[in-house]
């Protein structure tokens, strides 16, 4: 690839989250001494296996630190730059989004079992929800989203402890000590954000307001379950104590503790958790699963609706992951449901999307059954499975013949938790690449928020010349960093 081959609209896109982009790139492009230069990282062996771990790259024999000290072969070898401009494209839409979709779980409906039926849920989190103090600013979430002919779109979103994807802040001082290396920039002319820390920055305050007069503060993180988490806990442990005692007000005297098992946690008569002794009322389960987990989280939500404990990952802040949302929130708004400014930011920032259970398919000022919607529109559109995760159970028209998309559509049943969403084209950028060099990648933005606002990111990126349309790390994507630059 040459400089002259790479198409203008790169380049516009990569300028208009920062001019910094392009003057990069132009560096990469005219000097193969810096295009071949990666980080060196900082970090011990130990932090680094955080990353590893957390990205299912461990294997069944432990790695040595010296497997460590190379390149992590899944990162680009150049973050990308967010600037003032863009920045404030993506604060205005994680002002909105929250909101628009409170109003969407609200009003849906009054009817507990198509509540349950069209979210997965169990029905009595219908009326929990209404009966609830419910605010979305406490929801902590990772928004998956594709930047599409200028605008962000939003194609899917997750909420709470295990987002995924934290991790890649680990490597952001490093990428900035590369850049004041090749005399690209000095370090403090950007800023790196740390998810972790600003996520508990905002979880203690909502907690302390949550619960009111005897708020203890302390919090219990259950991590892990898989051998390779328990393996490197400690990793884990030193990572979220200094994350949380980093933002932790000095007048507070709480504590951490992060653990890979239930079994010597318990409930106090007041409704308080207990953990060897100690009291905790903050509580966060990135991974828990089983029937102890279950019969656990079922009364860690009902502390949380007594105000005993704050409980960031309760299943009612779920239903806001699930991928359904966003095809109630299209019906919703085609049928006038909603407040003028929620239904003109979801036809803005959701790529249409319809439940495969909806009776008739309202797209391009048509109204049309399944059989004949799927057929018409079969290259426009995305089937995949609401409570799908790691690029699983996601099927692109564009990819299958008219006979076999019919055929994968056909045999789910019509309740069964599938939708449409309209195919968004992912924007494109230029980056190098341990393996791969210097290559065009298809993009999808990784952006936190908490409190509505943003709170850090990362991108996945695969290689344009063998995208399949589908941008998931458990599917092989790259990952690059995001570094911001205020004027």
């Amino acid at each position: 690839m040459t400089e002259s081959t790479i198409p203008a609209e790169i380049y516009a896109d990569m300028h208009y989250y920062s001019e910094q982009n392009t003057k990069l790139l132009d560096l990469i492009m005219q000097d193969e001494g810096v295009r071949v230069k990666t980080p060196v990282f900082t970090k011990d062996a130990e932090i680094l296996k955080i990353y590893h771990q957390c990205n299912d790259f461990l294997t069944d024999t432990d790695p040595t630190s010296a497997q460590y000290k190379d390149f992590p072969p899944t990162l680009c070898s150049w973050p990308i730059f967010f600037g003032p401009e863009a920045r404030q494209d993506i604060e205005d839409f994680m002002a909105m989004m929250p909101e628009a979709l409170t109003e969407v779980v609200l009003n849906f409906t009054d009817n507990a079992e198509h509540f349950s039926q069209y979210f997965g849920v169990p029905g009595f989190f219908h009326s929990l929800l209404k009966s609830m103090r419910f605010e979305p600013k406490r929801l902590t979430m990772r928004h998956d989203m594709i930047r599409s002919e200028g605008v962000f779109k939003l194609i899917e979103t997750n909420v709470g402890t295990n987002v995924g994807g934290w991790d890649l802040a680990l490597f952001q001082e490093d990428y900035q000590l590369l850049l004041e290396d090749i005399g690209f920039m000095a370090r403090d002319e950007s800023r790196a954000f740390e998810p972790m820390s600003l996520i508990f920055k905002e979880i203690y305050s909502f907690a302390k307001e949550y619960c009111g007069e005897g708020f203890l503060g302390n919090v219990l993180l259950v991590h892990g379950g898989d051998q390779h988490t328990i393996n490197h806990s400690d990793s884990v442990v030193k990572y979220c104590s200094d994350s949380f005692h980093k933002t932790l007000p000095e007048e507070e005297s709480a504590n951490i503790e992060v653990i890979t098992s239930l079994s010597n946690v318990g409930f106090d008569p007041s409704g308080k958790v207990t953990y060897n002794g100690k009291l905790f009322d903050l509580i966060m389960l990135a991974d828990a699963t089983g029937d102890e987990a279950s019969a656990f989280i079922m009364r860690l939500t009902s502390s949380h609706i007594a105000k005993k404990v704050f409980f960031l990952d309760n299943p009612v802040h779920q239903v806001f992951g699930s991928k359904m949302i966003m095809a109630a929130a299209h019906q919703m708004a085609r049928e006038g449901r909603l407040l003028d400014k929620h239904a003109q930011w979801i036809q803005r920032h959701i790529p249409f999307t319809a439940s495969l259970s909806d009776e008739y398919f309202y797209f391009n000022n048509e109204k049309l059954e399944l059989t004949e919607f799927a057929k018409k529109y079969k290259d426009q559109f995305v089937f995949k499975k609401g409570d799908s995760a790691q690029g699983k159970d996601v099927i692109l028209g564009k990819n299958e013949t008219t006979q076999s998309w019919l055929e994968i559509i056909l045999k789910e049943d019509r309740s069964s938790g599938w939708i449409f969403q309209e195919y968004c084209q992912a924007e494109k950028i230029i980056n190098t690449h341990k393996e791969l060099g210097l290559a065009e990648f298809d993009l999808i933005w990784g952006l936190f928020s908490v409190n509505s606002h943003y709170s850090g990111g990362f991108g996945r990126v695969s290689p344009s010349k063998s995208c399949d349309g589908v941008i998931n790390s458990c599917r092989g994507a790259k990952e690059i960093a995001i570094l911001e630059i205020e004027k």
